[in-house]
This record gives structure tokens, sequence and C-alpha cells, in this order.
């Protein structure tokens, strides 16, 4: 039997292949149509599918217009044709975020860092990671969400409390901030583990605040208070509130913190911590 061999298609064949499909699916009503102008979008495409025609077609064929479902297709294809091991690497190198290492991956997995390298290595020749010395990151971040996209809830839920608890003593500063944002994605957890999130994002918000970051402060210490009102079912600790005050002070917004530090004296009162009252006192002008 006679073989056809194809060649890759380049980014205006994948341009083509979108508008052909486009112009197939017209009058769905779609809000997101993919453009033949989509160049960060064809470069995700040719980065998963190797410019392979048939991949390409599989990708966009099985999806909706939208460019996230195409996305979502050709990572579930990339992702597929990796062992088990790659993928769940794959999974935590998302979940984990940017400037994660070959070594860090290699702690947390439990593996040699010669065996998690050599299956990034598989992972990165699919288009799903780049790696960069010891750095391994997601491709992009359209790979990124679609890969995390994928996981189940809960199981999203255990690898956030995993990398929490294995970034638990990181003293690097951006470490200090994303454990914060792993110990909020890890719950709904026990009561002991709600506190441990909270101050983490305590301690990630007073490296915000040591640069010029303070609205980054202000919204991790906005989620903490927001997860100690949902998961602890009580009123959050009147330290947190007034730290929240202070942030939302620096950055400007004088009617917003001073909310914030009325209900902060309030909870210092409720708690007699005389302390947080008369920093909530000071941030009220003075006011008890």
């Amino acid at each position: 039997a006679d073989v056809l061999s194809l060649p890759p298609f380049d980014r205006a064949d994948v341009a083509t292949l979108l508008q052909a499909y486009r112009r197939a699916d017209d009058g769905a009503g779609h809000d997101d149509v993919v453009r033949d102008d989509d160049a960060e979008f064809i470069d995700t495409l040719l980065r998963l599918t190797s410019g392979r025609p048939l991949a390409l077609d599989r990708a966009v064929s099985g999806a909706t217009s939208s460019t996230t479902s195409i996305v979502d297709r050709a990572v579930a294809q990339a992702v597929d044709q990796l062992p088990a091991l790659a993928q769940h690497l794959v999974v935590l190198a998302a979940i984990a975020g940017p400037d994660v290492t070959i070594t860090d991956l290699a702690h947390v997995l439990g593996r040699p860092s010669s065996l998690v390298a050599r299956l990034a290595a598989g992972a990165a020749s699919h288009g799903l990671l780049v790696l960069s010395d010891d750095r391994c990151l997601l491709a992009d971040d359209a790979i990124r969400h679609a890969v995390i996209a994928a996981v189940p809830a809960e199981e999203r839920a255990a690898i956030n409390a995993l990398l929490a608890a294995h970034f638990a003593d990181d003293r690097r500063p951006d470490w200090i901030v994303r454990r914060a944002a792993f110990g909020i994605a890890s719950l709904p957890r026990a009561d002991a583990a709600v506190t441990e999130a909270i101050e983490a994002c305590e301690r990630g918000a007073k490296v915000l605040r040591g640069r010029p970051a303070n609205v980054g402060a202000a919204a991790i210490l906005a989620d903490a208070v927001a997860l100690a009102e949902r998961a602890l079912h009580r009123p959050p600790p009147a330290r947190l509130v007034c730290a929240l005050a202070q942030a939302t002070l620096a950055c400007g917004s004088l009617t917003h913190a001073r909310g914030h530090f009325d209900r902060a004296a309030e909870l210092a009162r409720a708690e007699a911590d005389v302390i947080v009252l008369a920093q909530a006192a000071l941030g009220l002008g003075g006011v008890w």
C-alpha cells in the first residue's frame, strides 16, 4: 500500500485550517472564535502538535470553535501520550507555577532528580513544558490553565496541600507568598489547616509589604479574611483584619481602610487585645 507522508503545517497552514472549520461552524454563536491573526493561539497549537496535520485536525474537529476548547483538546492529546508519572509531573508543575525547579519537583514526588529530569524532557518534547537549567515551567499560560482545568477539584486540593507542606519552610520570598496560595487552594480542610493557611497568608503579605506591592498584600490578606469567615465559622482574628486595613491604607484606599479599621477595633475589644485595638485606633486617626 502507498503511504502518503504529510509535511508539518506551518503557521499559515494552521490559520487556513482554523478558517475552514470556522466557516463550517458559521452561525454557531461562539463568543470566543479563533482568528487568523491570533498568533499566540496558533503558536500554542503548533507547540502541542509539532505541526502534525492529523493531530491538529483531531484538536480542532473535536472541539467547539472556541480557542479554549481547542487548546484543551490539544493539551489532552499531548498529556495522554506521556507515562503516568510524567503526567503527574506536568500537573505538579502547572499548579506549582513559575520558577519551580526539577529539584523541587523531585523532592515533592520522592523520586531521583535524574528521573524527573528525563520525564520533564519527555513532556517538553510534546510541547507541554519548557526547561531552562533546573527550572521547569509550562510552555505558556493557555497550556497551564488547560492542564489545571482537567484536574478534578479534590485532586487539585490534595496537590495544593502537598505543595503547601513541601514549601512550608522555604524562605525564598516568592515561595512564602506562593505557599499562602497553596494553603488556600487546598481547602476545605480541618480547622488546624485553615489556621495554618491564614498564617501563611500573613507571612506572604509581610513579604509583599516589603516591596512596592501593597496591592498584592491587601489582596492576599483579603483572601485570608474571607477564608477565616468561610471555613472557621467565626469572626476572623482582629490582627488579621487590622493587617488588611493597614495594607489597604497603604494602597491609598482610605474609605475601605477605615471600614477595616473599624471592624478590627470591634474585634480587638471582643478579644481584649489591647495591642491590636491601639493599632486600629491609630489607623482611625486616634479615635478609640
